[in-house]
């Protein structure tokens, strides 16, 4: 990536960067502008999950489109009362399906409704039962900041064999050191997309692109040099 970045010659590290991890890693946005397919989220237990589906339904209801949530968490204790807590807020009825028949009708009976999101408990990749569970379900994992970057790897790889497509990272403002994210993107070809900034859902989920990661890599000192008045334009968070 340095060496990519070297080639560019361009003055300013950041779109120097930018261009870099634009040649090796893969951005696309939540697909909330369309009703398409159902977004199903998956990820080790404490991930931010159920945050993050909040989050994504907050933004839904926010541009005033239709959606439907279902949590399949129906092992946790808790599980379903904390994403009902959020659902209600938003004034919408939370559905809950235990088994893979009851999601299958849930999923069914909501097309063509607007907006399908789904909760599931957290998984362990490294246990066949919770595995298996989830094989059929997977589309975007999320994963916290901050693991180690070889664990981060291959737990990536086996959602990725299981149909995810998309890496959404959480815990953005606990994180200084990114490299399970890039090692988790990079060796199983996921799609970078949105990040998770705090825990409330208030805080929301923020895009990732090229110019924004390559601003959390670079030393603050770096991009402070560098900072101009196009920083919205440029994808930074501000």
């Amino acid at each position: 990536i340095a060496s990519a970045a070297e080639e560019l010659s361009m003055d300013d590290p950041i779109l120097a960067l930018a261009g870099a991890l634009d040649r090796y890693f893969a951005f696309t946005p939540m697909p909330l502008g369309t009703a398409d397919k159902p977004i199903l989220l998956v990820g080790m237990p404490g991930a931010g999950k159920t945050v993050t589906i909040a989050k994504l339904a907050t933004r839904i209801v926010m541009q005033k489109q239709a959606v439907r949530v279902i949590t399949t968490d129906t092992v946790r204790a808790g599980g379903f009362a904390q994403l009902e807590a959020f659902t209600k807020i938003l004034k919408l009825n939370l559905i809950s399906a235990g088994t893979p028949g009851e999601l299958r009708a849930a999923v069914a009976g909501a097309e063509g409704r607007g907006h399908i999101l789904i909760d599931c408990p957290g998984g362990n990749p490294f246990d066949n039962d919770d595995i298996d569970r989830q094989a059929r379900l997977i589309k975007v994992l999320v994963m916290a900041g901050g693991i180690d970057p070889m664990e981060a790897a291959e737990i990536a790889g086996i959602y990725r064999e299981l149909g995810a497509r998309r890496l959404l990272l959480t815990r953005l403002d606990m994180t200084r050191r990114f490299g399970s994210y890039l090692s988790a993107a990079a060796l199983t070809g996921l799609q970078m997309t949105d990040v998770g900034i705090g825990p409330s859902v208030a805080d929301g989920l923020r895009p990732m692109n090229p110019v924004t990661l390559a601003r959390l890599l670079l030393p603050k000192s770096v991009v402070e040099s560098f900072d101009d008045e196009q920083q919205t334009a440029r994808g930074a968070y501000g």
